[in-house]
């Protein structure tokens, strides 16, 4: 049940962070100091483990597993534990979880997703105002969303990182934190079969 109510929650909270696109800004030069930083790759892979702080719950839902951002732009997630699980996003913006169930039309989901893994703080200065520093090499910035649609759900977003986003933390105005941290993430030549089978299985 863990893993199922983390990956449903971000999805929802990426749906409120797109339902009202608005043009935003933040600083140039920090962006283009960041991006200057990152690696690119057309597709890659790494580890996440993610933290669910619910205030009405004791203590925080947690899970791990695997992330895969594909060439064509879509995204695949692999909860490992505390349950199997998985969501699958392609470019057109097709959904489906683990147990088969599609949602279409999502492409704004599959946007925002890898633009916050991939650090495009290009594409999000379009819904957030981008505030931040580099030292030495890392950085660190605050998304502040506009909109009143926005601001109504979501307080912040923090990411940190280097060659790679390490981590994001994400404040809803209920009070909920969503915390995802980021490891052994690597350019992968060949996407496993396994991986390219189920991307395939999305409804057209």
């Amino acid at each position: 049940m863990g893993g199922d109510v983390v990956v449903k929650g971000t999805l929802r909270l990426l749906l409120v962070l797109v339902s009202t696109p608005v043009v935003a800004g933040g600083d140039v030069e920090l962006i283009q100091a960041i991006q200057d930083m990152l690696e690119r790759h057309p597709v890659m892979a790494g580890e996440f483990t993610q933290e669910l702080h619910v205030e009405a719950l004791s203590r925080p839902v947690s899970s791990q597993g695997r992330l895969y951002l594909l060439e064509d732009g879509g995204v695949a997630w692999y909860v490992d534990t505390p349950v199997t699980t998985s969501v699958f996003i392609d470019a057109s913006g097709n959904t489906r979880m683990g147990t088969g169930y599609a949602t279409p039309d999502l492409k704004w989901v599959t946007d925002i997703t890898r633009a916050l893994i991939a650090g495009d703080f290009d594409y999000l200065s379009r819904f957030f105002e981008v505030k931040g520093r580099v030292a030495g090499r890392g950085w660190s910035v605050e998304l502040t969303p506009v909109g009143e649609s926005l601001a109504s759900a979501l307080e912040r977003i923090v990411a940190q990182g280097g060659s790679v986003v390490e981590s994001l933390e994400v404040l809803t105005a209920a009070g909920d934190t969503v915390m995802l941290y980021f490891s052994n993430v690597n350019a992968v030549d060949v996407l496993p079969d396994a991986v390219s089978a189920d991307m395939r299985a999305l409804p057209e």
